[in-house]
């Protein structure tokens, strides 16, 4: 069960779907047949967005103290900008 744990503002929203959206993008490319030099870009881009990722998560669960568990991840609703853990 999710529970609401806080919330982010806009501009903080807008920082991670944007990092969203390119994972999403570069975990399709991946399924589609790459080249060894295209696959090894797209992993390393990956490795990237997912660490600008943990730490978004990280310095805003810090700056707004969320609640956590140790078998829980957060997650973000786009549309009200809420965090749940989950």
């Amino acid at each position: 069960m999710a529970t609401v744990v806080g919330k982010v503002t806009e501009e903080e929203k807008r920082d991670i779907e944007v990092l969203h959206e390119k994972n999403v993008a570069l975990r399709n490319l991946m399924k589609i047949d790459l080249n060894p030099e295209e696959k090894i870009k797209v992993n390393e881009e990956m490795f990237i967005v997912n660490e600008a990722m943990r730490n978004w998560w990280g310095s805003k669960s810090k700056k707004y103290g969320w609640a956590s568990k140790p078998d829980g991840d957060w997650q973000i609703l786009f549309a009200t900008c809420e965090i749940l853990l989950v």
